[in-house]
């Protein structure tokens, strides 16, 4: 952390379920020009992050989740820390635009009544990344989860990092939303996806299983 390949990053131990340590995920803190923010020693498609990480009081994210019956999935640690700073601690990280198979069988483990998927909202994009990885997640669900489990809430800034107390606040009542209309703007942007082409086969089929719960 001091001299090697996390030189200049504040690093986070990611634990498995056994509490071994199977990997690092550093955070740049240095003024280098051209160096990747984030930077990832291990297997990231194996890492449920944080959710076997042990604190004073327990493993505080378990029992946010058992006890508010729904998961948060979010892009980084960044995003991470900025939502448990605010009270959401019912959080797990994808590492990326991307559910790995290990986090979704996770998923699967869980005894929940709502997933949200939360990746970064690059509006300020040509092309809104997170969104367009959002709905791709979302529908790959379906195959798992049942409609009513699922919806789609983007941070109210680029990414959870960059909110304060009041963005928030409105999050969290955007959150609140029926799943109905929800997935109505799902549906709409999914539908756009298709016409560009930017939607694999395999997941435009489960547009019909969503059109059959909005219309």
């Amino acid at each position: 952390a001091t001299k090697g390949q996390m030189y200049q990053r504040f690093v986070f131990p990611i634990y498995n379920e056994y509490g071994q340590i199977h990997g690092f995920s550093g955070r740049d803190m240095s003024t280098r020009e051209n160096v990747p923010k984030w930077k990832h020693l291990g297997r990231k498609t194996k890492w449920i992050y944080p959710y076997y990480v042990e604190g004073d009081k327990g493993f505080a994210v378990q029992q946010a989740i058992e006890k508010h019956r729904s998961v948060i999935i979010v892009e980084s640690i960044g995003d991470l820390l900025n939502l448990l700073e605010h009270g959401f601690y019912n959080v797990l990280v994808s590492f990326g635009l991307d559910i790995s198979p290990k986090l979704l069988c996770h998923l699967n483990s869980l005894d929940v009544d709502r997933i949200i998927v939360s990746l970064n909202n690059d509006s300020d994009k040509s092309t809104n990344r997170g969104a367009r990885a959002s709905v791709k997640n979302y529908l790959k669900l379906l195959n798992h989860f049942d409609f009513e489990q699922l919806s789609i809430c983007l941070p109210m800034k680029n990414d959870f990092g960059e909110m304060k107390g009041e963005d928030f606040v409105f999050w969290s009542s955007k959150c609140e939303n029926s799943v109905k209309d929800n997935a109505q703007s799902i549906l709409s942007f999914a539908q756009k996806m298709v016409e560009s082409k930017d939607l694999p086969v395999s997941l435009a089929k489960n547009i019909k299983i969503l059109r059959s719960h909005v219309t």
